[in-house]
């Protein structure tokens, strides 16, 4: 647990994979909506996600990343962060151009 911190939304195209994860998360009292793929309607739904935790597969990251930075989103990203360095540079420049 980390005070002030809320899991807000869990993303994962592996339905057993994400509940087992908020299994977890509901045991320590939080109660996140599940989804199977990344979109910006998440971040509709939830306007108060502040930042992002992308800890999905390499060739995966470009796409929630883009998606977070588009929505403005603070983006906390596994490494490698992408798959190819040319999937890094649009990476780069999404959250350069958004700030985040």
């Amino acid at each position: 647990r980390l005070p002030g911190v809320e899991v807000m939304a869990v993303v994962d195209p592996v339905p057993a994979a994400m509940d087992a994860l908020v299994g977890k998360l509901r045991g320590l009292g939080s109660a996140p909506a599940c989804y199977t793929e990344m979109s910006a309607e998440i971040f509709t739904k939830h306007a108060g996600v502040s930042a992002v935790v992308i800890t999905t597969t390499s060739s995966a990251h470009l796409a929630a990343i883009l998606v977070s930075a588009a929505a403005g989103k603070h983006i906390f990203v596994e490494k490698p962060v992408c798959a190819t360095v040319s999937e890094a540079q649009a990476c780069l420049a999404a959250v350069e151009a958004a700030k985040v």
